[in-house]
């Protein structure tokens, strides 16, 4: 992790909610966190690749906005790039490899927010 993202903290016209505004930055850690749900915005260098988890009864989606991205789930590989989104059902063991040359940019959302959030395998 380099650094903490830049917050913009403003309110809400409706009930005072308050609304966080981030940007993406480099990023190993989620950005958000509720009792509901975690996720954020990720930028990974290339050739970047993720440990081998899963998440007991709670599913993932990413969205891919930069980008070139090898998923494997369950065994399952597949390259996916911006403008695309994956689903991974909870339970699922999946891993991400930038295979670009540029910065890999990921919004994703774990649902429900669990703990523990990971269990990891070994490749």
């Amino acid at each position: 992790y380099h650094g903490h993202p830049r917050r913009r903290r403003r309110r809400t016209q409706q009930g005072g909610t308050r609304m966080i505004v981030h940007r993406i930055e480099a990023a190993e850690g989620n950005v958000i966190m509720t009792d509901q749900m975690r996720g954020g915005a990720h930028r990974w260098p290339p050739g970047w690749v993720a440990q081998l988890p899963s998440h007991d009864g709670a599913d993932e989606v990413f969205a891919f906005l930069q980008g070139t991205c090898e998923i494997t789930v369950e065994g399952e590989t597949r390259t996916v790039r911006a403008g695309e989104f994956v689903f991974v059902p909870a339970e699922a063991r999946h891993t991400l490899k930038n295979v670009g040359q540029d910065d890999l940019i990921v919004f994703l959302v774990v649902a429900p927010h669990r703990q523990p959030t990971h269990t990891f395998y070994n490749s």
